[in-house]
């Protein structure tokens, strides 16, 4: 290739070769773009394509546009392409792992540098690290369809790290480039023919207030501040700048101990015997007590706290269940000795606060030293002749750093090299900017704006991760308010457990508030501590109690229950086996006084109807119209076998009933009177759930699978004229569902008697059944309710928002 031509490349052959002039221009920036403006003539159309490239001192430059060509005259037509770096690459593979682009992914910049090298080399061969920081904390990323290209922007801001992207090797520390020494003066001979001094679009302060983050501060911290704050503000270059003030918050800072794993008893309990407090002790903040693993194969996750022993140094913690099913830790991924791991969610230790208000100001001196004074920029017209006698071709480079000296400008010092540029044509006529701070392109600026969004959707996701552990917090009835500390007031004493006793004895009763499992012993006598699970009287958090002996003096009120082999219910006695009852009913209102069923099987209903094998049945119930399919007023009823009515006496109203397809057989000698009014009638009675939505509305569904289904035999179904979603915009409809056929509900006195909505409720006038979004509104409504009433009283918080309710009841919903 000559020195004003260059050959265009596809697949390694040339498809093109042109003649450039000054106006094919060289473009490079730190931590930005890297790209050649070819600006040319020809004398025909040519053949490019995307993905066609040039290679300029040995790297890759690729067309990643449509070419732009204009035509001059009939011979003549003029070319503007853009060849791309191997860094813009990066935007054309998205981060992926294990087949997924939406993820949460915790490590180390190496780790996650590796992430990145694998999902470039899964598309584009040859990437490799070249350099890479050995930062031992790792962090979480929240990636949703990112490229590789925006994701190393995000990594290197989140650990403070510089990256440099050479061909297709990639460099990501601490800082890179290295400090050249290269002297520019203003002047002949000296290296500068132009140099100017512009201001750089990035704040500076001289009294900076910071703040650290907001977990694990006591109450009324300074007075009520919310998160780590400083005595007095740091003040630095007043005399030269004057009083300008800013604000810096290190969110990741806030009182922590990041301590390692010495020993594991289980996949829920992990022992730090270097811990230096008890946790017991500590108050714990709105969302409970939590362990975070830093390292390890449950790095990145948090797990609520379930107990700690402070004798053994002990953490005992949950589980986490995700909607697959799917829980952590388990057999492959749990804890291990060396792991570490921080608490939050706990008031800390007074000088865990101290040490990071001083760690707070630490950051902040450092803040401060690099942004106390008004940044600039220095635009160089380098000399060529200097370049090309000092042999600097191709040495000054973006992110190194050169020494740059102009007393007109008042500047001596080291600056780094932001971007430099120049014509391919006569790579010694050098412009470049040199600058005291690191400055942002556009396109970076942008990048930065997707990190921070990020962020922000992150934080949505904690929110209704958090929601779905407070639903599964309710639905497992496993509300934990933990390790309170103890505290005596006027009226009450709170702390984990009162013991009275001899313990040496083992004879001491207790009450114990230290656990939170429905089976948790609350009350005990006759047992130490450790043996309250076996002591003699005990009661447990979900109300069972336990006696060896007992004598009751007074009345019991048993609504379930057992009695020797019986199950104690709401209408009477069941044996173990559910093949034995005695059913007694007393008078409850107007319409239902008295009912005794004595029966061997299961009863259908309370008057001793429809039992497997025999059942006897003495009735004095008044129907609410008198009619004749309302059971007997005062009768016998016996039922033998088949569990259908077989004999009926009615003794008020004088009416036998026989089952269906009985004979009657008169004995010689016997008389049967049969009265002029004699009348056969014969009843089907409906039975709610085998009513069908074909019967109750044949014009909606005249046919299969609807018109034969059953309303009310299958709670886990949608009902049938319930929408099932999509919404025509393809989103998932509804939200969530609940009952809406024959629900029993209040009945109003003003509406007629013979009005029963649904279908009637013989019991009492006062009830009758209804459906549709009548009954399934109130339902949820009063389901929100209760959410968000323990949301205020369990978990303390004030007032959840809409946003955190909805993420609950969907999360909690079966």
């Amino acid at each position: 290739m000559s020195q004003f031509q260059i050959n265009i490349k596809r697949a390694g052959a040339t498809i093109a070769t042109v003649e450039i002039d000054q106006n094919t221009v060289y473009t490079s920036e730190f931590m930005g773009t890297d790209q050649i403006n070819a600006s040319f003539l020809t004398n025909s159309i040519l053949p490019l394509q995307v993905q066609d490239y040039i290679i300029f001192n040995g790297k890759k430059y690729s067309i990643k546009d449509a070419t732009q060509c204009e035509q001059i005259d009939s011979g003549t037509f003029k070319y503007d392409i853009i060849f791309y770096g191997e860094i813009f690459a990066m935007y054309d593979v998205l981060v992926m792992h294990l087949g997924r682009t939406s993820f949460s992914y915790t490590g180390t910049p190496l780790e996650l540098l590796g992430l990145l090298i694998d999902c470039l080399n899964s598309e584009q061969t040859g990437w490799a690290i070249a350099d890479c920081s050995l930062i031992s904390e790792p962090q979480t990323f929240n990636f949703d369809g990112q490229s590789c290209r925006t994701a190393l922007t995000a990594i290197a801001d989140t650990f403070k790290l510089e990256y440099l992207v050479n061909g297709k090797n990639i460099s990501l520390s601490e800082k890179v480039g290295t400090a050249q020494n290269i002297n520019l003066k203003y002047g002949r001979g000296k290296g500068l023919f132009k140099a100017s001094r512009q201001n750089v679009d990035q704040g500076f302060a001289t009294v900076w207030y910071g703040y650290g983050g907001n977990q694990n501060l006591p109450n009324n911290y300074r007075g009520g501040m919310d998160r780590i704050a400083l005595d007095a503000p740091l003040t630095m270059n007043v005399d030269l700048y004057g009083r300008k003030q800013g604000t810096v918050t290190f969110e990741d800072e806030f009182p922590q101990r990041t301590a390692t794993i010495t020993a594991v008893n289980s996949m829920y309990e992990v022992i730090d015997s270097s811990l230096d407090f008890d946790i017991n002790l500590q108050q714990i903040n709105d969302g409970g007590a939590k362990i975070v693993f830093k390292s390890g194969e449950l790095s990145g996750q948090q797990f609520v706290i379930k107990g700690y022993n402070p004798s053994t140094k002990t953490i005992r913690f949950g589980i986490i269940k995700e909607s697959t099913g799917y829980e952590l830790p388990n057999a492959t991924f749990q804890a291990k000795v060396g792991d570490k791991y921080t608490l939050i969610g706990i008031v800390m230790p007074q000088t865990y606060v101290a040490a990071s208000e001083q760690r707070v100001m630490d950051l902040l001196v450092d803040h401060a030293k690099k942004n106390s004074f008004p940044p600039v920029a220095f635009p160089l017209d380098i000399d060529e002749k200097y370049i090309r006698e000092m042999g600097l071709i191709g040495k000054i480079i973006p992110g190194d750093s050169i020494h740059v000296s102009s007393d007109s400008l008042g500047v001596d010092a080291y600056l780094r090299i932001q971007s430099i540029s120049f014509p391919l044509v006569n790579p010694a006529s050098i412009q470049g900017v040199v600058s005291d701070t690191i400055q942002y392109t556009q396109q970076e600026r942008i990048i930065k704006e997707v990190k921070q969004n990020g962020k922000e959707t992150a934080n949505s996701v904690a929110v209704a991760l958090y929601a779905k552990q407070v639903a599964d917090e309710i639905s497992n009835a496993a509300i934990m308010e933990q390790f309170k500390r103890t505290y005596i007031g006027d009226r009450a004493i709170l702390t984990g457990a009162f013991v009275a006793g001899n313990p040496d004895a083992g004879e001491v009763a207790g009450i114990n508030g230290t656990e939170n499992e429905s089976d948790s012993v609350r009350f005990w006598a006759g047992s130490s501590f450790e043996d309250k699970n076996e002591a003699p009287f005990r009661v447990q958090q979900d109300g069972k109690m336990f006696a060896t002996d007992a004598i009751i003096k007074g009345v019991i009120e048993a609504l379930s229950g057992k009695i020797a082999n019986f199950i104690i219910g709401n209408e009477g006695l069941t044996n173990d086996d559910g093949n034995a009852f005695i059913a007694l009913k007393k008078a409850v209102d107007d319409l239902h006084q008295i009912s005794i069923a004595l029966g061997i099987g299961i009863p259908v209903d309370y008057w001793g109807w429809g039992t497997a094998n025999a059942a006897l049945s003495i009735n004095n119930t008044l129907s609410p119209d008198g009619s004749p399919d309302s059971p007997p007023n005062i009768g016998i009823q016996i039922d033998v076998a088949n569990g259908a009515q077989n004999f009926a006496l009615d003794i008020i109203r004088g009416n036998v009933a026989f089952r269906s397809g009985s004979n009657i057989v008169i004995q010689e000698g016997a008389n049967l009177r049969v009265g002029l009014d004699f009348e056969a009638q014969v009843k089907v009675k409906g039975v709610f759930n085998n009513d069908k939505y074909g019967t109750w509305w044949p014009r909606d569904y005249p046919v299969a699978p609807f018109a034969a289904d059953s309303m009310a035999d299958k709670p886990s179904q949608v009902a049938a004229f319930s929408s099932r979603g999509p919404t025509r915009d393809n989103r998932i409809k509804p939200d969530v569902v609940a009952p809406g056929t024959f629900v029993l509900s209040t009945r109003s006195s003003m509406i007629a008697s013979n009005n029963t909505a649904w279908g009637a409720f013989p019991a009492s006038r006062q009830y009758f059944h209804m459906g549709g979004t009548s009954m399934a509104t109130p339902l949820a409504a009063g389901s929100v309710a209760l959410i968000r009433e323990y949301l205020r009283t369990i978990q303390k918080i004030k007032d959840p928002t809409a946003a955190l309710l909805k993420a609950a009841l969907i999360a909690g919903a079966k």
